[in-house]
């Protein structure tokens, strides 16, 4: 396995730790204070565990790619995805932050 595989497989399982971790947090949350008659939208919970498990299914798809050698270049692009987009919501923000003269709203 190169570097930039390696380095894709850790930032990918990292994330996908790091959201399905939040949504069980938020889940937790949301029983205890429905118990308690307290109202607390789902939809954080539900947000942070869609992204956990499509981070989760990506990495898995990228990984028996690249261990079928017919499938190697999909399995880099299934691989690189996710950092890819986190690049291209840099650029975006960057973008929109020299086009607004340094402004935020």
């Amino acid at each position: 396995m190169k570097w930039y595989q390696i380095f894709g497989f850790s930032i990918n399982i990292i994330a996908a730790l790091y959201f399905l971790y939040m949504a069980a947090m938020h889940i937790f949350v949301y029983v205890m204070n429905k118990r308690d008659g307290h109202y607390v939208n789902f939809h954080e919970s539900k947000i942070n565990l869609i992204v956990g498990v499509v981070l989760s299914v990506i990495t898995l798809l990228a990984w028996f790619a690249l261990k079928n050698q017919h499938m190697y270049k999909l399995g880099n692009i299934l691989l690189l995805i996710p950092l890819g987009l986190v690049v291209a919501y840099g650029l975006f923000a960057i973008v929109l932050i020299v086009g607004s003269g340094g402004r935020w709203n």
